[in-house]
């Protein structure tokens, strides 16, 4: 596990946390989100674009911080995912 920051343009620094996707880690992304980090959602090796519309429209709507996609290790078609995740609010992409 490792913390680091976002950086965009104009905007303070976000904590990152990275590396950790226990049971719950969308809690725990909200809740980084929430104390003025960057949730970071872990995107399946296959997505499924309609489930992941279902995830962050949930995601979304229990916090008002940043939240973004690690897409790292996404072996199945990524193109419909990416525009999913544009749609609903996301506001970074993350592949290490």
């Amino acid at each position: 596990m490792s913390a680091s920051s976002l950086v965009f343009p104009g905007h303070p620094e976000l904590p990152l946390l990275q590396g950790w996707y226990p049971e719950g880690g969308d809690q725990l992304a909200q809740a980084w989100s929430d104390s003025g980090g960057a949730g970071m959602l872990r995107l399946p090796a296959f997505p499924d674009p309609e489930e992941l519309r279902q995830r962050l429209r949930k995601f979304r709507q229990r916090t008002s911080g940043s939240f973004g996609l690690d897409i790292r290790g996404v072996l199945g078609p990524l193109r419909e995912s990416l525009d999913v995740a544009l749609q609903e609010g996301a506001t970074f992409l993350l592949q290490g």
